[in-house]
C-alpha cells in the first residue's frame, strides 16, 4: 500500500504540520486523530486495514494530520481562554492549508470529478 509522510510548516499554526497519506488515488477522506492522540495512532492503522483494499485498488486516499489538541482545549497550561483563542487558527490551518493540500494532490492523480464532494464542505465549512 502506498504510504506517504508530508511534513510542511503551517503559517497559521506557527509550527511543522505532519500528514500521513495512504493511497495513490481515489475519492479524499480525512482523519483527524481522537482527542489527545497522534496522526498515527493505533485507532487510525487499525481503520487503514478495515479500508485496505479500497485504498490498494485507487478507490480511496485517506489524509491523517497531526493532531493539535495540546496547544488548545487540553493545554492545561493557560487559561481556558488562551485555549479557546487556538481553535480559529486550527480552523484556519484546515481551511487555507490541509484542504487546498488534499484539492491539490486529488487532482494531481486523480483529476478533478473526484473533488466535488470536498469543494462543497469546505465552502461550507468557510461560512
Amino acid at each position: 500500500m502506498n504510504r506517504e509522510y508530508h511534513k510542511r510548516y503551517s503559517q497559521e499554526l506557527n509550527r511543522d504540520m505532519d500528514v500521513l497519506v495512504f493511497g495513490y488515488a481515489g475519492t479524499p477522506l480525512v482523519v483527524f486523530p481522537t482527542s489527545m492522540d497522534v496522526f498515527l495512532s493505533m485507532k487510525i492503522v487499525e481503520m487503514i486495514g478495515v479500508l485496505g483494499r479500497k485504498i490498494e485498488r485507487g478507490e480511496l486516499q485517506v489524509f491523517c494530520p497531526d493532531a493539535v489538541d495540546t496547544e488548545s482545549w487540553y493545554n492545561r497550561g493557560v487559561h481556558p481562554q488562551g485555549a479557546g483563542n487556538a481553535a480559529p487558527a486550527v480552523r484556519r490551518y484546515i481551511l487555507n492549508e490541509l484542504l487546498p493540500f488534499v484539492r491539490w494532490r486529488t487532482r494531481r492523480q486523480a483529476g478533478d470529478d473526484r473533488l466535488q464532494l470536498l469543494e462543497r464542505i469546505t465552502r461550507s465549512i468557510s461560512r
